[in-house]
Formats: structure tokens, C-alpha cells, sequence
């Protein structure tokens, strides 16, 4: 659970460019951290080799990098070629990341059927899909 706390903290982290915080784990530099995060295959950027850390990021980028820190790499496969969205091709890359965090309840997508995968993410919608895939919603109802 430390692992996926610490992994998900450091996408979020990258994604707000919040680079600079430390871990109580251990102080990374913001470039241990990219780093960190491209070793676990959470990161792969553009295919001309570049992260485009200084723009902002997609919604269906986003999802990658959270679906890959919830489920192992092998299972990704198994959410390939389908979509619940319009606006999602079956055979988009994001779609079996979608399609993860659509199976687990982490995001639900708008109420016309999108997802609107090349819309710029919000910082609300960062927190809610980062409280949602650590299952803290259900610890601060409770607390």
C-alpha cells in the first residue's frame, strides 16, 4: 500500500509540476522522480522521445499513468478493444486505461457518454480520481 501511495503521490506530484515535495520515505529530486516513474513504465512521453513536462496534461494521459500504477502492466491487455465512451475509438491507445479507471470507479466520464479524452484535466478532477483509486473517500466518510 506504501508502494501505491508513494507511486500514485509521485504522478500526481508531476502532474500539478509539484516536483519539489519530498516523500517521507525518502527525498527524491524531481528528476529521480520522472525517473523513478519511467522505470516503472508509469511514464513512456511522446513518441519523438520527449516528456512535455511544461505542458499541461490530457485527460486520457492522465489516465494512463494512473491505471498503470493500479494494476499490473500484463493486465492492461485484458481491457483492450472496447469502450464504454463516444467520444473513446476501441482501438485508442487510452482506451484500456479509460476502461480501467471506468471498471474500478474512478472515473465516470461526463453525462452525454464522453470522456473527453484531449480536454485538459482540472486539478478537481486530478483529486477526485487520486481519492478514488486509494479508496480514501471511503476512510474520510467513515472518519
Amino acid at each position: 500500500m506504501i508502494k501505491k501511495i508513494v507511486s500514485i503521490s509521485m504522478a500526481f506530484a508531476l502532474t500539478i509540476g509539484a516536483l519539489s515535495f519530498s516523500f517521507a520515505e525518502n527525498d527524491l529530486s524531481g528528476e529521480d522522480k520522472i525517473n523513478s516513474l519511467i522505470k516503472q513504465e508509469v511514464l513512456s512521453g511522446y513518441t519523438d522521445g520527449t516528456l512535455k513536462l511544461q505542458n499541461s496534461i490530457k485527460r486520457s494521459e492522465f489516465s494512463s499513468v494512473l491505471a498503470k500504477l493500479l494494476v499490473e502492466a500484463e493486465e492492461i491487455e485484458d481491457y483492450k478493444g472496447r469502450s464504454e465512451f463516444e467520444d473513446v475509438e476501441k482501438t485508442s491507445w487510452a482506451s484500456p486505461f479509460v476502461n480501467i479507471l471506468f471498471d474500478k470507479g474512478i472515473a465516470n466520464g461526463y453525462e452525454d457518454n464522453t470522456f473527453r479524452p484531449n480536454n485538459d484535466i482540472g486539478y478537481d478532477e486530478i483529486l477526485v480520481m487520486v481519492v478514488k483509486s486509494l479508496d480514501l473517500d471511503e476512510e474520510i466518510e467513515e472518519g
